[in-house]
């Protein structure tokens, strides 16, 4: 017997070594309260209907058995209309292939009783808030329906087991108040005092889990079972309530001095600003410039580099606020190139700014660009690694002369590129990719290249398109 778990990051795993309060989600933790193997398949940035893309989704199909468990934990990133992917309306009833209740029933819960597996609904935590004043989004509860009242109403149209955390979730945060509530949930940051490093609470992730806050989330979810007739309380271990000594303070966290985006430091480039980030060895040579409203960046051989521990470019960009979605689209011509090991271009989304070229540099980011290492890739990105993370192969590096589409763009928690190149496009999406682990309030998107090259890049447009809804 297996107690399997779909849903989004609330149950997640992470790899945040670079989180102060690292993000946990609280099927992590379903094992230290049950005697039963847990298979979390939870992935980031989920909704019920965009986790049926995933090959997560098709490991579950072929993976559930008879007596297994189900546990399907979706709603926050649901209820986000903005977003066609994702979206399902919690206002329509199960026949409605448009509503929450039908992505559930049509594709998780009949999964699992087809095959002699017990479904068990959770709801969604509630999200944090600084006022401690729980109603509307906070709790699910929006414009297209209530998320919470939507599952508990389809698990007694079915005789399900349904657990509803968003209730005792909201209960503990209003018991705790904000200025303890906090520890709950994963934080990005440290400040120092006296010598001493403390969470930043400026830098609380509001709706993410901390190791201690997952840890109680998952003792609610197991108190809660107990009280159900759902044959998965069998399994349970002692119940043992988390105490503050289960806080943890992730032993990898470093501590970055990081000054914030002052515009006075960086000079003008048509509307965008321009630096350069890292040890360039020779910085007379390098040079951007604007040529009839397209932008020119011409980087030195053996100048620029992105590896595991120094990335080194030339770099035009916008500051952008937290709040803000966005939409970049572009196209590039090589002028020249010498075809060398790590040579770059492209435009980037990325966490950090910096207006000096005399530090090493290994901060987040995401690429729609061309690198070539040992082979040519498009598409790459870094998150908490020293490695780079490559979407696509091809066989050569282009030549002079050759042209490029880019399009970049954020949307919540969903950040989107493509490049179109000879005819092909290359396409992928990330969820939940930390663009904030050391800048809390802006990220930078923007045009670079690196590395005896030569790229003009024109046709540029920059919009922001919306208030981005968070996760």
């Amino acid at each position: 017997m297996k107690l399997y778990v779909v849903g989004d990051s609330t149950l997640a795993k992470f790899n945040d070594v670079s989180y102060y309060f690292s993000r946990y989600g609280y099927a992590t933790k379903l094992e230290e309260y049950f005697d039963i193997e847990v298979i979390n398949l939870a992935q980031s940035g989920r909704s019920a209907r965009s986790y049926l893309n995933d090959k997560e989704y098709e490991t579950l199909k072929k993976s559930l058995q008879k007596g297994d468990f189900l546990l399907i934990g979706f709603g926050h990133n649901d209820q986000k209309d903005d977003d066609v992917i994702r979206f399902s309306d919690a206002r329509l009833d199960i026949s409605n292939p448009k509503s929450f209740k039908y992505v559930l029933y049509e594709y998780y819960i009949k999964l699992a009783l087809n095959v002699g597996a017990t479904p068990i609904l959770a709801t969604p935590i509630a999200r944090l808030n600084e006022s401690d004043i729980y109603e509307g989004i906070t709790i699910h509860d929006t414009k297209c329906g209530n998320y919470k009242n939507a599952i508990l109403d389809l698990a007694k149209e079915l005789d399900i087991i349904a657990i509803n955390l968003t209730d005792p979730s909201i209960n503990l945060y209003k018991k705790l108040t904000y200025k303890n509530a906090i520890y709950h949930h994963a934080i990005t940051g440290a400040i120092k005092k006296d010598g001493k490093l403390i969470a930043n609470i400026k830098s609380v992730d509001k709706t993410h889990l901390s190791s201690y806050g997952a840890k109680y989330i998952a003792y609610i979810f197991a108190s809660l079972i107990k009280e159900t007739n759902s044959p998965l309380k069998a399994y349970l271990k002692e119940l043992k309530e988390p105490t503050e000594k289960d806080i943890y303070i992730n032993p990898l966290y470093e501590y970055i001095d990081y000054i914030p985006y002052n515009s006075n430091d960086y000079k003008n480039i048509i509307d965008f600003k321009m630096t350069k980030i890292g040890l360039f060895k020779d910085n007379t040579k390098e040079n951007i410039y604007n040529l009839d409203n397209n932008i020119i960046i011409e980087s030195m051989p053996n100048s620029g580099v992105m590896h595991s521990t120094n990335d080194t470019f030339n770099y035009v960009f916008k500051k952008i606020d937290k709040s803000d979605n966005f939409k970049m689209t572009a196209k590039a011509k090589i002028l020249n190139t010498d075809k060398m090991r790590q040579n770059s271009f492209g435009i980037m989304i990325r966490d950090t700014i910096y207006n000096s070229n005399n530090r090493l540099t290994n901060d987040n980011f995401i690429s729609c660009g061309i690198i070539s290492q040992d082979v040519t890739n498009i598409l790459f990105s870094r998150e908490y690694t020293t490695e780079l993370k490559k979407e696509y192969t091809i066989k050569e590096y282009p030549n002079n002369l050759d042209t490029f589409e880019f399009e970049l763009y954020r949307l919540g928690q969903r950040i989107t590129i493509s490049l179109k190149y000879n005819d092909t496009i290359y396409k992928h999406d990330y969820y939940d990719f930390d663009i904030f682990a050391i800048d809390n309030n802006n990220y930078y998107v923007g045009m670079y290249a690196i590395n005896g090259l030569k790229i003009e890049f024109y046709d540029i447009d920059f919009q922001i398109t919306s208030k981005a809804k968070g996760a």
